[in-house]
């Protein structure tokens, strides 16, 4: 063992007490030609009621959307648009209303509407002097100031657009090159000229009088007036402020400033921020902002870094909702600055230390110091006070050190692991350092990846690649778990990546390959847990280990993200990309006091809320430095505060400011296409409205293919944000897609009505209450059309009803002609046939021969029953019995007429019938013949006395039963022959079923299809 007796002085490294402060961590970005912007030269910003950011440029005017540019400039082809891509100023009025000028094409207003540009003729509308070359533009209540380079200025009545010009022949202006205007709290208009100083508008002269000249011969580049009343001029070599009201002026030369950063250079445009009470500059090489305290202006940098050293500022615009500073450059485009304080800090690195070092390490001891281990640049302590960073020291090694893990026991020792040079013991008691290495130690290893004090006070060590060791404090050394037989275990690999004691008394061993140990320190007992068995760990690499407040244990991999352990099943719950992590790689775990966790990962930081497993997750866009992080690099302060270590330096955040925040989103829909071709805007289009602002659209059935494109303009949080979308009457569900994919497309929708909806999702998941809709109308083809099956239907219904006519009067015809038939078959042939039979008769009477007279006699009867015959089927024939009321009185006839005769009793039921209901005549005519053929059969052959008949009408059948009481053994010869033949055959024609029974007599029952 080797002790450093020699006290080591803390060595002040840097000792600046708010450097934490100056390093204002905000986030910008550069829209330029990657975003569509049409040229590098912004002269002009401003952003519409809808969101819209505008950039004027020397080729065009451009729309952003925060992801892209939409540009209008000039087309040979369009009369009516604009007609000098020289853009130099724009603004907004009071109506909504968007005004351009342009050098050389005058003044144009925009048609949001048809998204157009209109030109406006100032000279037709009165203004004597040309006024082609605008070169400022001002809108204050109803007028809108026109400052040109020719034709002084001309204010515009918005409301009857008549005009009135300021030149400098009869309105004491001076000069008629107007390079600037604005307006104070009283609605005092002001303008900068280009060699001839300020004026201030009198109302009540209508004219710029004399008295109101300041800086005579001067030229103002820009003049604005902040919430004092004061005004602050930009002149070509330095600013100047005015109070109006005691005539006091007072210059700033910032160029003389002595401090390097000043570069000398032209200040274009000067910014009064009156919200929150600043003064903005743009310059050549700087961007100046106004220090009220030191009454001087001072370079704007952003993480100690001058962005614009290289670029010439041009012009400024405040987006005073999201606190966004545009900033538009002459060849540089135009930058965003988000003004709004990051909430993650960037402490400790490149630019406080003066090289890249990654946080490896970090802990707030006992005292409230902060310990920080970085790669190369060794051991620092931070002083705190309130958490607020003072100064940095570092300790002096004499050489360099790759602090790799820290840890303070139960004693208050600093212990730090490194990377080459074993471990070391700093005693801030004594102010000495005692080393633990490959030369004094039985820690046989340089490079210690993990310090761990358990709840026993045991201090253990973790190598890279030599195993785990276990302190001795009897002998001030360590022991090899591998290799001594009193510890009762062999952890599985030797590369040892994190230890913990959990709240259940396990030790937990994390390794490089073999994935987790767990031990427990009571019994004694041994388990390892690796991927290799099902519900087992996601990846053997396992990084880091935190047990959360809820005695949850979780576990950070090396490519297979974040496990959860369930002590119960002693299986994992795995949450990946898939899940909504950033990255698989988890490299540290803290819990906040709320019960979230927040994870440093290969690809920024994630919030986790375990109750509702939703990721939050946070990358550079959102204010990190870096997005890569370091294997337990984390730490919990007392304050709460949460601290990892990043590949340069440290970040830290409090995770109470993470809050959700209620947000009104601007959400537009910004583009609408049918078959990936634009649609243009007209009466006689489709898209009758520019599409930001139309509320329905009326497509037909070929347009199978539509999209639409939508944006959130909130350009604070742009990139974090994420977009639903929902077509009601199609989409059962919202769709989530991505700033990358902001867009739906339909296909093959079918004719009817649809509502278009889209809504923003926040980092959290949480949906935006306000949304951007479109009513949707997909008309049919003519022949799905109401009118069109109005008059196919009408068409139908003409044709079947005069089909039903045409078989109406065909039946009313057959009908007449069946009268016809049995009229003259009962006139003629029955009338002839009745001759015969009487004749016969009378012959008969006059024969004395038996022979003849027996012939006669036949004659006589084969006629009667001709006629009978006939009779019956002139009945069948005549359309005038088919009802049914008429068969059954033709029944109780036929039944009652010849078995009364021979005495026999006949009773006659009927159920289920409708008397007025009509059979066919097929029907009709085989029912009554069967029940003919029945009744003479009776009387012909059997000794009955009586006969039931019976008709019943079911849903089943129609059945009628025709029974008598005959002897049995009379019945079998006569119900044997032709008859019975004669009933099945006529039962067959009317598709009916027919028995025949000897039962007490013999039984005739025929079950017919229903009359319904």
């Amino acid at each position: 063992m080797k002790s450093i007796s020699k006290i080591i002085p803390f060595i002040l490294f840097f000792a600046f007490a708010d450097c934490f402060a100056q390093s204002n961590d905000l986030h910008y970005e550069q829209v330029a030609t990657a975003q569509g912007l049409s040229q590098l030269s912004v002269k002009s910003i401003v952003q519409d009621y809808q969101g819209f950011m505008w950039f004027c440029t020397d080729d065009g005017l451009n729309r952003f959307d925060g992801y892209s540019c939409k540009v209008y400039s000039y087309n040979p082809n369009d009369t009516n648009g604009i007609q000098n891509n020289l853009i130099t100023s724009i603004c907004e009025d009071g109506y909504k209303n968007l005004w351009v000028g342009t050098q050389g094409g005058g003044l144009y207003k925009y048609n949001r509407e048809k998204d157009k540009f209109i030109f406006f003729d100032l000279d037709s509308a009165g203004v004597s002097k040309n006024t082609d070359l605008v070169y400022t533009l001002y809108s204050k209540g109803k007028y809108l100031w026109i400052g040109t380079r020719e034709g002084g200025i001309v204010k515009l009545n918005l409301e009857t657009e008549k005009v009135e010009n300021y030149i400098n022949s009869s309105n004491g202006l001076k000069t008629n090159f107007v390079t600037n205007i604005c307006s104070d709290h009283n609605g005092n208009i002001w303008v900068g000229t280009s060699n001839e100083g300020l004026f201030k508008f009198s109302n009540v002269e209508n004219k710029f009088p004399d008295i109101y000249n300041y800086f005579e011969k001067t030229q103002i580049f820009s003049a604005t007036i902040d919430s004092d009343g004061s005004a602050w001029i930009s002149t070509p070599n330095e600013i100047k402020k005015l109070n109006p009201k005691f005539g006091v002026v007072k210059t700033y030369s910032y160029f003389e400033k002595v401090d390097e950063k000043l570069k000398p250079g032209t200040v274009h445009y000067v910014y009064a921020d009156t919200i929150r009470k600043t003064i903005w500059a743009a310059a050549s090489g700087n961007l100046l902002k106004y220090d009220s305290a030191k009454d001087e202006f001072l370079p704007f940098e952003i993480d100690n870094v001058n962005i614009f050293a290289k670029s010439i500022l041009r012009t400024l615009y405040f987006s005073n909702d999201q606190n966004i500073l545009w900033v538009g450059s002459i060849s540089d485009g135009a930058y965003k600055i988000d003004l709004s304080q990051s909430r993650f800090y960037n402490f400790l690195n490149d630019s406080h230390i003066g090289v890249t070092a990654p946080g490896m390490a970090i802990l707030e001891d006992k005292e409230g110091y902060f310990w920080t281990g970085t790669f190369g640049s060794g051991l620092f302590r931070l002083d705190s006070n309130k958490n607020i960073i003072k100064a940095f020291h570092q300790i002096d090694l004499s050489k360099k050190i790759y602090v790799y893990c820290l840890m303070e026991d139960n004693e208050g020792n600093i212990w730090y692991g490194t990377v080459l040079n074993g471990l070391f013991k700093y005693d801030k008691k004594t102010k000495t350092t005692t080393a633990y290495n490959t030369q004094n130690s039985k820690l046989n290893s340089r490079g210690i990846s993990y310090l761990y004090q358990d709840k026993e006070k045991n201090i253990w060590a973790g190598t890279h690649g030599v195993g785990l060791f276990k302190y001795n404090k009897e002998t001030d050394d360590f022991a090899n778990t591998n290799n001594n037989d009193e510890l009762g275990y062999q952890i599985s690999a030797k590369g040892i990546t994190c230890i913990y004691n959990d709240s259940r008394g396990n030790l937990w061993i994390a390794t490089d390959s073999k994935g987790i140990d767990k031990i427990d320190t009571k019994t004694g007992r041994f388990i390892n847990y690796s991927n290799n068995n099902e519900n087992g760990l996601s990846h053997n690499y396992v990084t880091t280990i935190k047990e959360d407040s809820k005695n949850n244990l979780w576990l950070g991999t090396y490519g297979g993200g974040l496990n959860k352990f369930n002590y119960e099943t002693e299986s994992f719950t795995y949450y990946t990309t898939n899940e909504g992590l950033p990255n698989n790689t988890v490299y540290a775990i803290e819990e906040d006091n709320s019960g979230e966790l927040w994870i440093s990962t290969n690809n920024g930081i994630s919030r986790f809320n375990p109750v509702k497993e939703i990721f939050t997750n946070f990358s550079t866009q959102d204010g990190l430095a870096y997005k890569e992080f370091v294997q337990n690099a984390a730490y919990k302060t007392i304050a709460g505060e949460i601290i990892f270590g990043s590949i340069n330096g440290f970040i830290s955040f409090d995770p109470a400011k993470f809050s959700d925040r209620n947000i009104d989103y601007k959400i537009v829909t910004t583009g609408f296409t049918i078959g990936n071709k634009p649609v243009p805007i007209g009466n006689d289009s489709k898209l009758e409205k520019n599409i930001i602002v139309a509320d329905k659209l009326s497509l037909n059935y070929l347009d199978n293919v539509f999209e639409f494109e939508f944006a959130a303009l909130n350009f604070d949080m742009q990139r974090s944000l994420k977009y639903a979308y929902k077509l009601e009457n199609f989409d059962d569900n919202w769709i989530i897609t991505t700033p990358d994919k902001r867009f739906a497309t339909y296909t093959n929708l079918d004719p009817g009505e649809y509502n278009f909806k889209v809504k923003v999702v926040d980092r959290s998941g949480n949906f935006s209450n306000n949304e951007a809709s479109i009513f949707l109308t997909i008309s049919p083809p003519f022949w799905l059309t109401w009118w069109f099956n109005l008059v196919v239907g009408s068409l139908i219904a003409l044709g079947l009803f005069s089909i039903y006519k045409y078989r109406i009067n065909r039946i009313l015809e057959l009908e007449r002609l069946r009268v016809k038939i049995a009229s003259d078959l009962h006139d003629e042939v029955g009338s002839t046939l009745t001759k015969v039979s009487m004749r016969a008769q009378m012959l008969e009477m006059q024969i004395n021969g038996e022979k003849e007279s027996k012939n006669l006699k036949r004659i006589a009867e084969q006629a009667r029953e001709a006629v009978s015959t006939m009779q019956d089927i002139v009945w069948a024939i005549d359309s005038r019995n088919d009802g049914l009321n008429n068969l059954i009185y033709k029944m109780k006839d036929i039944a009652f007429s010849v078995l009364t005769e021979k005495n026999i009793k006949v009773n006659f039921s009927v159920s289920g019938l409708d008397s007025d209901e009509k059979l066919n005549l097929e029907t009709r005519q085989n029912l009554y013949l069967i029940l003919k053929e029945s009744v003479h059969n009776i009387m012909k052959h059997s000794d009955a006395t009586e006969v039931n008949i019976s008709i019943t009408n079911t849903d089943k059948f129609l059945t009628m039963i025709i029974a008598d009481n005959g002897k049995r053994y009379e019945q079998k010869e006569h119900h044997t022959g032709q008859g019975l033949r004669n009933i099945e055959m006529r039962a067959k024609k009317i598709k009916a079923i027919c028995e025949f029974k000897n039962e007490n007599g013999f039984i005739v029952i025929v079950k017919a299809p229903p009359i319904s």
